[in-house]
């Protein structure tokens, strides 16, 4: 097994970490995409409209 370890830094503040293992045989791409996952469920976001007062 292979230990993956994934960061997460946004907008230059604390870094967050998680790891997990993967078989020796795993291709990149495929642990590509288990860190983009990974990655994705340290993040909350959305959107809202904001409105300007003139």
């Amino acid at each position: 097994m292979t230990e993956i370890v994934v960061w997460l830094n946004v907008d230059g503040g604390n870094d967050s970490y998680v790891r997990f293992e993967v078989p020796n045989d795993f291709a990149a791409d495929q642990v590509d995409e288990l860190a983009k996952q990974a990655a994705f469920n340290l993040v909350d976001w959305g959107w809202y409209v904001e409105e300007v007062v003139e």
